[in-house]
């Protein structure tokens, strides 16, 4: 069943692409096997929500205005048809916010992700070098992130300060579906080369983090549990035909 952020990224996409069913500008022309590289930038809406130890509740959920940051990826690409192409790329991305410690006082969310995505495209002709798109794809991510707490200690719900729990903590890793959709504009600037700028959103995840104290009754490990999110990213990529 989807969720109400699947849905709407699905019904977009797919709304782009009913209203622009008009003759596609040829990828072909680019060649048949296309080599990619791109750049970007991203924000992110990171939120935690922490478990239940001994004796005392910790049930707040840690959000923050949005991790943001850089990245990149490599990627490798086919000419399906005149109007559709494909490719796999590799990406990377690092982010990171301060965080707005209304329920505790963990001062910093840093994140580092990476995706391997399998991402198809649809080209609309406009009768000259620009040539619209839209695309949708999915692949495998792996986000680790670090969270940085004062040399007060860590607190939740008001709740006494769990002191033994400060500086720099890192997540494990954690792995999930990330899936976006997105479309953009392509500018064929050689025979063999093309430009685009595009916009791409889908979802994210945080790492998880399980963190034992033994102050204030919370002798059994407190789970900071990532939840799904939406990532918003800005691309700038260059496609080389050979």
């Amino acid at each position: 069943m989807f969720t109400k952020s699947r849905k709407f990224l699905f019904n977009s996409v797919l709304s782009i692409a009913i209203a622009g069913q008009i003759s596609a500008v040829s990828a072909a022309e680019l060649g048949s096997f296309l080599a990619r590289l791109e750049g970007a930038y991203s924000t992110t809406s990171s939120k935690l929500e922490s478990s239940t130890a001994t004796g005392t509740t910790y049930n707040s959920t840690i959000n923050n205005s949005g991790l943001k940051g850089y990245g990149g990826g490599i990627g490798f690409g086919y000419v399906a048809s005149e109007d559709i192409w494909t490719d796999i790329t590799l990406s990377y991305a690092s982010e990171k916010t301060n965080v707005d410690a209304t329920k505790t006082n963990i001062t910093k969310v840093s994140d580092t992700n990476i995706a391997a995505m399998l991402n198809g495209y649809y080209g609309f002709n406009m009768g000259n070098k620009f040539s619209p798109y839209v695309m949708m794809g999915f692949g495998p991510a792996l986000s680790k992130s670090t969270i940085t707490i004062p040399t007060t200690g860590m607190v939740i719900n008001s709740n006494p300060a769990l002191t033994d729990i400060k500086g720099e903590i890192k997540s494990k890793n954690t792995t999930y579906l990330a899936y976006q959709g997105g479309f953009g504009l392509s500018l064929k600037a050689m025979e063999s080369i093309a430009f685009d700028i595009g916009y791409r959103i889908g979802n994210h995840q945080v790492g998880k983090y399980t963190i034992t104290s033994t102050v204030s009754g919370a002798s059994n490990p407190i789970t900071l549990k990532p939840k799904s999110v939406l990532k918003h990213s800005i691309l700038f990529g260059v496609n080389i035909a050979f």
